[in-house]
């Protein structure tokens, strides 16, 4: 089942240079649980892989630890793949320009948080860490699931 790119939108410019993306969660036709592969390239020769051996098992991915070039014009585009290794078609191939650097700067141990309702929840959020992470983290409010991508907290 294709899915389809959200985030960045096809031709967006001045995005941050964040390492982020969301795309919308795909129906496997047999009902099978899917796994959703990233490629992102400044080309569409060379393309950068994310998931290929295991899968990213959201509808997003975001690593804090990388940043994209500034000022640089991105290709994006997923593809959904189901537990029996059979692969969707990649969705639509995005396109988007990052902004100069300042946009995407961090201080080590930064987080920051994105409501992500992509999946029409208004709800869901994404929290990034950048560098050495956070080591004391508390959640007041446990009425929620919270997932990540990248290194435990």
């Amino acid at each position: 089942a294709t899915t389809a790119a959200v985030y960045p939108t096809n031709n967006a410019t001045d995005v941050s240079t964040e390492l982020r993306f969301v795309w919308k969660e795909a129906v496997d036709p047999d009902g099978d649980k899917l796994t959703y592969i990233l490629e992102y390239s400044t080309d569409q020769e060379t393309w950068t892989t994310v998931g290929a051996s295991q899968g990213i098992k959201s509808t997003g991915y975001a690593d804090g630890s990388k940043t994209l070039t500034p000022e640089t014009k991105y290709y994006w585009r997923v593809t959904s793949w189901d537990m029996f290794g059979e692969k969707s078609d990649p969705s639509e191939t995005f396109s988007f320009t990052t902004g100069s650097a300042a946009a995407g700067t961090w201080t080590d141990g930064e987080a920051r948080l994105y409501q992500d309702n992509t999946n029409g929840s208004s709800d869901a959020f994404t929290i990034i860490v950048r560098g050495a992470g956070i080591s004391d983290f508390p959640i007041c409010n446990k009425s929620f699931n919270l997932s990540y991508c990248g290194h435990d907290l």
